[in-house]
């Protein structure tokens, strides 16, 4: 009971919150209008609230929702928002198919759409995930690649995190979390974290080091360029198109507040706001820790 009753007041004030923080005149949250594009009803309003590379779907007979099957279920969660922008994921997944969507809207007198990425340059990863999944166990615990120079069973439960839906790869971060603390904590002791943008050499020359990569399915781990508080996990990808885990070292404490008008409460001031241009995702898993992608 007490547990429900702590439920229901923070639901309330995340609501209040949301309610104070809406502009005036506004009739649709930013997630309210990406549910209301990828709902299979359509979207009568959708001219008033699409813009820049959306303003071509204007014209559309069918929004992308109306499009999908029936089947398809669709979440729609706030990732980022503050007074003129805001980022919304999209989940659609059925029994045979999952597909991360990011939406990003633009605040011009209501909440407009312009623009939709996803992670891009999978079919590579696929084609090669197939290729592995059909070995035997012993030909797979046996194995390695001869590119990677990584076991078989490594690239195997790698390449599918990379493509894994954003729910499963954040939870894998929460379920190897001593892993990965591990990790950090060798890296920050053997001063790798000093050694430049790109660790991966001095890291592939360390067992140890590589151990631990090899339990967190990490292939490579690299330092900002524009903030060297902050590191790079990298999962996998192909050229721009990177996922993994952003490392913030040096965090700001987060206010107890659901206000979403605020980057540092949602995301902290140190790292960067989410854009279709950069770094296509940032979703928080706990004061450190983020799934990103990029693009």
């Amino acid at each position: 009971m007490k547990a429900q009753l702590i439920a229901l007041i923070t639901f309330c004030c995340f609501s209040i919150a949301l309610t104070a923080n809406r502009h005036p005149g506004d009739t649709l949250f930013p997630t309210e209008v990406v549910q209301a594009y990828f709902s299979i009803d359509g979207f009568p309003a959708k001219a008033n609230h699409l813009c820049c590379a959306m303003d071509k779907e204007k014209f559309q007979s069918k929004t992308l929702g109306q499009s999908l099957s029936p089947r398809v279920i669709r979440t729609c969660r706030l990732i980022f928002q503050n007074t003129s922008q805001a980022v919304v994921a999209v989940w659609l997944r059925d029994a045979e198919t999952s597909h991360d969507y990011y939406v990003y809207l633009t605040y011009e007198g209501c909440w407009k759409m312009r623009d939709i990425r996803t992670f891009q340059k999978v079919e590579e990863t696929r084609k090669r995930l197939k290729e592995l999944n059909a070995l035997s166990k012993d030909e797979l615990g046996k194995g390695t690649d001869s590119t990677t120079g990584r076991t078989l069973k490594f690239e195997q439960a790698n390449l599918d995190l990379q493509i894994a839906p954003d729910s499963v790869i954040k939870a894998h971060l929460t379920a190897k979390q001593k892993d990965f603390n591990a990790l950090v904590s060798y890296l920050k002791k053997k001063k790798y974290f000093e050694t430049g943008d790109s660790l991966l050499t001095v890291i592939n020359s360390d067992k140890k080091a590589r151990s631990l990569m090899d339990k967190c399915l990490i292939r490579e781990v690299t330092r900002s360029k524009n903030n060297p508080n902050i590191y790079h996990f990298i999962i996998g990808g192909i050229g721009d198109n990177v996922v993994g885990f952003l490392y913030n070292d040096t965090p700001t404490p987060l206010k107890n507040t659901p206000d979403f008008t605020d980057q540092e409460n949602f995301l902290h001031r140190s790292v960067p706001m989410p854009h279709e241009n950069g770094y296509i995702i940032l979703d928080r898993i706990d004061l450190r820790w983020y799934l990103f992608k990029s693009t």
